[in-house]
């Protein structure tokens, strides 16, 4: 794996925990008796014997799902700082912190940073790249 794989699998983390928030949403308003806007023309016969009780326990699904996923980002996080925390580069550090663990674009982190040409921070991002050691056990 290389380091910027390693780092985007917190980017990635973050992306699949508003997907399965977004969900959690809908099975919320479905249970709450709401209903799916994506499918507003499509009729389908339901039973209303424990169809209640499903979209409910989908949702309570969801939700377990989220506080999970929601546990392993913070985790993966807290690792991640651990080891940015150690470089020396304070620019390299804030950049990478800002870029992978705040989730920011590149236009935010160059705002962040006080640069404003995006490009200058592709370079710099290269170079913190290099300087980062991925812990032996990843």
């Amino acid at each position: 794996m290389t380091v910027k794989e390693w780092l985007n699998k917190s980017r990635t983390m973050e992306r699949e925990l508003k997907q399965l928030e977004e969900l959690k949403g809908k099975a919320y308003s479905l249970a709450c008796g709401g209903s799916d806007s994506t499918n507003r023309d499509e009729r389908v016969q339901t039973s209303k014997k424990n169809s209640t009780d499903d979209k409910f326990a989908a949702y309570a699904d969801y939700s377990r799902q989220v506080d999970e996923m929601t546990a392993q980002l913070i985790k993966y996080r807290g690792e991640l700082l651990i080891v940015l925390s150690g470089m020396e580069n304070e620019k390299y550090k804030f950049l990478l912190i800002e870029r992978y663990i705040n989730c920011k674009t590149w236009e935010q982190v160059s705002d962040s940073i006080g640069l404003k040409d995006v490009r200058h921070i592709y370079r710099l991002h290269k170079k913190a790249l290099r300087s980062v050691k991925i812990p032996s056990n990843e």
